[in-house]
């Protein structure tokens, strides 16, 4: 082995390494620590008033929810792929490979 693979072997090791340690304590509160359950008083001064319709409507949800960041990724894409030289193929792939390993376990666990 080289030691530019070695050095990406670590480096997916450790990655594989840290969200082990993340995921091991997430699992044990989900399995054996109970969630904490209370009621609610009737002369609650927060759930005592009529019921509001929704003060957002679908439109704008779809807009600024979906519409902005997938804008937002096909520009910053675009703009990567015209301005950035590909230096070389495998390094491009495995840059993408642990990019999309760091963007999913920060998307499950939260960001590192």
């Amino acid at each position: 082995m080289s030691d530019n693979n070695t050095i990406r072997m670590s480096r997916v090791l450790c990655d594989f390494l840290v969200l082990t340690l993340i995921a091991i304590p997430l699992y044990i509160f989900h399995e054996f620590v109970p969630p904490y359950r209370r009621g609610y008083y009737c002369d609650d001064e927060s759930i005592r008033y009529p019921f509001r319709k929704s003060t957002v409507s679908r439109q704008m949800l779809i807009v600024i929810g979906l519409l902005i960041p997938i804008l937002l990724i096909l520009a910053t894409e675009l703009f990567r792929t015209l301005a950035w030289e590909k230096k070389c193929e495998q390094e491009f792939k495995t840059y993408h490979a642990s990019g999309v390993m760091k963007i999913s376990s920060s998307a499950r666990f939260g960001p590192f």
